[in-house]
């Protein structure tokens, strides 16, 4: 693979393996680099970037069975190298304010920093979250009109487990002072009403929520201007001086507090959840517009872990068969309204126990046995 670095004080980007573009920051695994150090995407002889305690890495990761590399960081101590965070197109370009950059920092509470000649911090990866707060990290109020693009602080999901695109459901804070999860229709970005709100929204400003913020020792609250936390936490948080936190919004809706101990073998070594929000999602985004866990025609039930699982209806199958939580289509013909007759005779019936389609009811009758409930549908369905 031919590369054509791109150093520190222009930009940093990532890039994908085939692509003759490509890369650079640091090649070093101390804590600090300076101008001109570099790291190549697919260079095996390539070091990461480490953090003093060697927690957090910097640098490129190679998605399971594709040739692309996403610039990230993540726990560099445990089996899975949990992403925390991902870096686009253009991290940052030298201006005018503060001067060029002049060294980069990966810091032990994973805060990766540009920094100019003077040690002012120019940019910090903790302003711009992807999916994840860390222990220390802080969300702040979108203004009115302010998108994500123009300097917003917002978790969004991932669209699936394993693409790392920009997913449909959103964390944030929004100007009356709550702290909310949302859907966005993806293409245009439309956001829906909230599932999940903190009800720190208060009449008086000087007592409205001012930032959420995930501190130290593992507690995520709302801070109010009047000083005043209202804690989103519920649950046993364990020692940090022991343990890895961080808070992710999940690509299935969920917003979810982990923990992992340092020494890699607690739980098996896997992430245990502290707490998660909201409770049951079956109910709270029953009524709500907009997308939900699973795609259009997909049932929904949720796990022993609280995870809800995707399901296509009996002759119906995925439209994407890689995407899980993805839509489901029809494995047959649908009706036609000209040249077709569709009498009630033409319609199939199959029973899907506990399963119902929130707020898509053409109409409403009491009291009916299931036979005539049977005659009534097909006599809806013949006239569509």
């Amino acid at each position: 693979m031919t590369t054509k670095p791109l150093w520190l004080n222009d930009f940093v980007t990532q890039v994908s393996a085939n692509s003759s573009n490509a890369i650079t920051l640091a090649s070093t695994t101390t804590e600090s680099a300076g101008v001109g150090d570099s790291l190549t995407a697919g260079d095996k002889r390539a070091q990461l970037w480490l953090s003093p305690s060697g927690d957090f890495a910097f640098g490129f990761r190679q998605l399971v069975k594709r040739y692309l590399y996403l610039l990230a960081i993540w726990y560099n101590k445990i089996p899975d190298k949990t992403i925390v965070c991902l870096q686009g197109t253009e991290i940052w370009k030298a201006g005018f304010n503060l001067g060029d950059a002049a060294n980069g920092f990966m810091n032990d509470t994973g805060d990766f920093i540009l920094s100019n000649s003077a040690f002012e911090i120019l940019w910090r990866s903790f302003d711009h979250p992807t999916d994840t707060l860390l222990s220390g990290q802080t969300l702040n109020s979108l203004l009115p009109r302010q998108i994500l693009d123009s300097g917003g602080q917002m978790l969004s999901s991932r669209l699936t487990e394993t693409n790392f695109s920009r997913g449909r459901f959103q964390f944030h804070l929004i100007p009356d002072g709550n702290a909310v999860l949302n859907t966005i229709n993806l293409p245009t970005g439309f956001a829906y009403e909230a599932y999940f709100w903190s009800n720190t929204v208060d009449s008086n400003p000087s007592n409205a929520g001012l930032h959420v913020v995930f501190d130290e020792l593992g507690y995520l609250y709302v801070f109010r201007a009047s000083s005043k936390r209202e804690l989103l936490t519920t649950g046993t948080v364990v020692a940090a001086a022991e343990n890895y936190h961080r808070v992710t919004l999940i690509f299935y809706v969920v917003l979810v507090q982990y923990t992992h101990a340092m020494n890699s073998t607690g739980n098996g070594g896997n992430w245990s959840i502290i707490h998660s929000m909201p409770d049951d999602i079956c109910t709270d985004l029953t009524r709500l517009n907009g997308t939900r866990p699973c795609g259009f025609n997909g049932i929904r039930q949720l796990s022993k872990d609280r995870r809800p699982t995707c399901s296509c209806p009996q002759r119906f199958s995925l439209l994407n068969p890689n995407d899980d939580y993805g839509s489901c289509r029809p494995d047959f013909y649908t009706q036609f309204c000209e040249d077709v007759s569709n009498s009630p005779e033409d319609f199939d019936f199959l029973e899907l126990e506990n399963t119902n389609w929130p707020a898509s009811n053409y109409e409403m009758y009491h009291l009916i046995i299931s036979r005539n409930a049977r005659r009534l549908a097909a006599k809806i369905a013949s006239a569509m």
